[in-house]
């Protein structure tokens, strides 16, 4: 499952049908089509108004993930669509995320910098437990950077209208999927 959001529209995106749902005004327009979400650089420093989508964004896909933890992988679309959060839940859940692309973009980063940093320092430890013990190290210093710099920089308190926008694009990406695999 893929997920982004922009100024005015959050997108879910489930294997090829992707949802969404966005503020025309005062209503909520919303849809589904085949294809990936539109994913496009945003501009930074973040606007309030993308922060809070950004974090709903994360809150539903984390409430989600949690309502399927405990099930088999071998679910069909009709069984995991039983398991879509609710409002309550997604308030509840985490905005931060690992799957987030600032993850990606910043944790694949500061790995490569800090794993290097034994070798371009000279330092050449010949103690099996000291390279294992440094990576994990380096892992750990990593995930709670990448924490703090998501929470300073990319998400705000997610407002409820923007969490109903999240869990409905949530809903249209698999609206879409089973009409999609219905069609097919």
């Amino acid at each position: 499952m893929q997920a982004y959001c922009d100024e005015n529209c959050i997108y879910f995106s489930i294997s090829s049908s992707t949802g969404f749902a966005g503020y025309d005004g005062t209503r909520i327009t919303r849809g589904g089509y085949t294809g990936s979400p539109p994913f496009k650089p945003a501009k930074i420093p973040y606007s309030n108004k993308l922060k809070s989508k950004h974090s709903a964004e994360h809150k539903v896909y984390n409430a989600f993930l949690q309502n399927l933890k405990s099930l088999s992988a071998n679910l069909d679309l009709a069984e995991l669509e039983k398991y879509l959060p609710n409002i309550k839940q997604a308030k509840l859940a985490d905005d931060f995320s690992l799957y987030c692309g600032s993850t990606y973009y910043l944790g694949s980063g500061l790995v490569l910098v800090l794993s290097a940093l034994p070798n371009i320092f000279g330092i050449y430890n010949t103690s099996l437990a000291f390279m294992p013990t440094y990576l994990v190290a380096c892992l750990v210093i990593s995930y709670y950077t990448i924490k703090l710099t998501q929470k300073l920089f990319f998400l705000a308190p997610a407002s409820k209208s923007d969490l109903r926008l999240a869990l409905t694009a949530l809903k249209e990406a698999f609206r879409h999927a089973r009409n999609h695999k219905l069609q097919h």
